[in-house]
């Protein structure tokens, strides 16, 4: 599905990714994680087309996608579900969703929008609130189904769990799940390591820019460098 090789992003003088490769494969779930300033963001807002390539290359579906324009790779099966949810806030959730439907048929629309309801009910049951007014695990709802309302092929989500209660953080990850579970290829940014690890089938570890590790995700959670940086451990 995706391909990145040796790819390079700089903002002025500061390299921000430096030579990465990764690929995600079709109907696979990715996760990417690292610390803060990493280059987790980044990576995806390359994808997206929202900052332009130093040096490499990204492939969608076997295409170059590097110099393409937003909008276009958002038509061509990309979603992207950025950091601090960014939902309209003055716009009622089913406008909120309709947004993300803009360059779908209209027939298309609505079975998109019944599929984001079955997923999220509370959802449906605000469906007429402004998305304003809703609470933070709510909006992150609304924000990823948004995103499905385009009927991705990838969709890209960027700390989907951030700032969110424990509770609501699993309820996000199991309705990140059943999407994967219906064919959705899905890459993963996502600073808690342990639940991204655990659900994802290949999981990388971003460090200052570089790729320090990589493998199936169970089998990273269990890695003695992942444990002490991630999840808190000491090292024997």
């Amino acid at each position: 599905m995706l391909e990145i090789e040796a790819l390079e992003i700089a903002y002025g003088g500061i390299q921000a990714l430096r030579g990465i490769s990764l690929r995600v494969p079709e109907g696979g779930l990715v996760c990417l994680i690292g610390a803060n300033g990493a280059g987790k963001s980044t990576t995806l807002r390359a994808i997206m087309g929202l900052v332009r390539r130093r040096a490499g290359s990204i492939r969608l579906l076997g295409e170059e996608i590097s110099s393409w324009p937003t909008h276009r790779i958002v038509r061509r099966g990309v979603a992207l579900v950025p950091e601090g949810r960014r939902v309209f806030a003055n716009l009622t959730v089913y406008e909120n969703l309709v947004m993300g439907a803009y360059a779908r048929p209209e027939a298309e629309s609505r079975a998109s929008l019944q599929r984001v309801y079955d997923l999220f009910p509370r959802l449906a049951e605000r469906r007429a609130q402004k998305a304003g007014t809703l609470s933070g695990g709510e909006q992150q709802m609304l924000a990823i189904g948004r995103a499905l309302m385009s009927q991705p092929r990838l969709l890209c989500l960027d700390e989907p769990s951030l700032g969110l209660a424990p509770l609501l953080v699993r309820e996000v990850m199991r309705a990140l799940a059943a999407i994967h579970r219906q064919g959705t290829t899905i890459l993963l940014v996502e600073q808690n390591a342990r639940m991204a690890l655990a659900m994802s089938e290949y999981a990388y570890v971003l460090e200052t820019g570089r790729i320090a590790l990589e493998g199936p995700g169970p089998e990273l959670l269990e890695h003695p460098s992942v444990r002490q940086a991630y999840l808190g451990e000491r090292a024997s």
